[in-house]
């Protein structure tokens, strides 16, 4: 897997517990068992990267996933809907990036 620090915006400081913070967010999806993700950190919002095939286990594991990234400290957990992209932080710091993002919360509420 990626370095941690390549999960955080270019120019925010990177310390010992900012990476412990994302290393507890990513233990959550490891433990669903997903193996290609990223959470991408942005200040209180964790956002996180994965395959589309994966987003059915996202959302039946919402709830989980949820409380699990909040107690890693993130006050907010958003799916990104472009899916899991090899360095998809750089794209987003230059304005690069097709993407859509919602809160996995909002998300849920689609739900029929």
């Amino acid at each position: 897997m990626a370095c941690l620090s390549s999960r955080v915006p270019h120019g925010t400081p990177i310390d010992p517990q900012l990476l412990r913070q994302i290393e507890a967010a990513e233990d959550v999806l490891v433990a669903l068992g997903l193996r290609q993700f990223r959470v991408r950190h942005h200040d209180q919002i964790a956002r996180l990267e994965l395959p589309p095939e994966d987003f059915p286990t996202v959302l039946a594991h919402y709830e989980q996933i949820v409380a699990g990234i909040k107690a890693a400290g993130y006050r907010y957990v958003t799916l990104d809907l472009a899916g899991f992209r090899s360095g998809g932080l750089n794209a987003t710091a230059n304005g690069n990036a097709d993407q859509a993002l919602i809160s996995v919360d909002e998300l849920m509420s689609f739900r029929q």
